[in-house]
């Protein structure tokens, strides 16, 4: 036991010799200051006194080395700590304090070895880690003496798992699993009439026709190709289907058509219950339906309202299309790329445009084409039917007959 002399005056503290240790792995290596913060006491460990019999006064004085004096403060610091992550998110942290006696070295001013101590009084549970063991070495074998505080850092794991692994796991998983099915299939309106297949679900919610687009680098033609089943009503969602981006500006459509794989698709009977529609650039065949150069009967005449009405449709997305990319319009003139590079970039914009159109992502104000839309081809020469076609020609008569009495008619 020991008593504690009343607090001793800022005067008097000046006067008096005091030690400085300094925060060593700190980033500025602070150290300890005697300010007005600063609190000093004297321990009154020894009763014995020495009476000072000139001092007019009754004044005890005691021995300095039997009753020490003691400064107190508060300090707020950052340590700096290595991490080993090796094995994480199961690893044990070693974090030091380190406090080093800077006004004399070890030969004159050491640590007391015996009466020093080190008591944590936080929380033992933070965010990530846990406060494990604590321990106080005293290390007088340098030039200075040190203490080092030692804190052991638990990780609390669990934390990690919850928060890192699992969500990243998961965004993984479900990444992985997305390159096994194909975009279209979640591009399906479920509302459809007769949609029993995917072309038929396709068929019922595009309502558009087979068209080539020359966009504004006149260099690479799009195909999209929705499917139209029997004319029946279809609702328009200004999405594109099927691409095709492989051919120079110049070629035909009928060229483009011939070519392409889904003709060989319909022409093996995949597609019964399916018609295309297609301008008078395309030839007539059972899948592809075309209108009538000459109508002669009423039925002839509302199959060509109605496949003219089909075609506007068509023909606002690419307004849209264009309208929300202007590098495709032709007021932004031409594409200055390869022409294999101008493929790309039309495949993104309509992969892009396709994506908006999920998102409901307001679309632009379609300004009106300056070409008057693309119902035809000017520089297009009327195609050539060759002596093994007229017989898919006269398929496609009577395809385009049997729908204009069953539906027109």
């Amino acid at each position: 036991m020991h008593l504690v002399v009343p607090q001793v005056s800022q005067d008097q503290v000046e006067l008096l010799w005091r030690p400085q240790v300094g925060f060593i792995n700190t980033d500025d290596i602070q150290h300890t200051e005697v300010d007005e913060d600063a609190v000093t006491t004297v321990l009154r460990r020894d009763t014995n006194f020495i009476p000072d019999l000139s001092n007019a006064f009754e004044v005890e004085i005691y021995r300095g080395d039997a009753n020490p004096v003691s400064t107190s403060r508060k300090y707020s610091t950052i340590f700096t700590c290595n991490f080993d992550l090796v094995l994480y998110p199961f690893d044990i942290q070693m974090c030091f304090m380190r406090l080093q006696i800077l006004s004399a070295s070890s030969e004159y001013l050491i640590f007391n070895a015996t009466n020093s101590h080190v008591a944590y009084l936080g929380q033992k549970l933070l965010v990530e880690y846990g406060i494990g063991k604590i321990d106080l070495e005293v290390d007088d074998t340098k030039q200075y003496s040190e203490i080092r505080v030692q804190v052991e850092l638990i990780r609390r794991y669990g934390y990690a798992m919850l928060n890192i692994y699992i969500p990243s796991l998961t965004l993984l998983t479900i990444s992985f699993v997305t390159l096994f099915f194909r975009a279209p299939i979640f591009e399906v309106d479920y509302d459809a009439p007769n949609s029993q297949s995917w072309v038929k679900q396709t068929s019922s919610s595009a309502g558009s026709s087979l068209v080539k687009v020359i966009p504004a680098s006149g260099s690479i033609p799009v195909l999209p190709i929705p499917f139209v089943d029997k004319f029946s009503k279809v609702k328009f969602n200004l999405k594109f289907y099927i691409l095709l981006s492989r051919y120079p500006g110049s070629t035909h459509d009928s060229f483009i058509w011939n070519n392409c794989a889904l003709r060989a698709k319909f022409a093996e009977g995949d597609f019964l219950d399916c018609h295309l529609l297609g301008d008078s650039g395309y030839p007539l065949e059972r899948y592809l339906l075309t209108p009538f150069a000459n109508p002669m009967t009423r039925g002839e005449e509302r199959f060509n309202r109605s496949h003219t009405r089909t075609r506007v449709l068509i023909e606002q997305t690419f307004d849209l299309l264009k309208s929300r990319f202007r590098c495709l319009h032709q007021s932004g003139r031409s594409l200055q790329y390869e022409p294999r590079k101008c493929g790309k970039i039309i495949t993104a914009c309509i992969l892009l445009h396709n994506r908006c159109v999920r998102r409901r992502i307001p679309l632009p104000e379609a300004e009106a084409e300056a070409e008057g839309g693309e119902e035809e081809d000017p520089d297009d020469p009327e195609p050539l039917e060759a002596a093994g076609a007229r017989q898919g020609r006269a398929a496609g008569q009577q395809a385009r007959n049997n729908v204009v009495d069953n539906v027109f008619s």
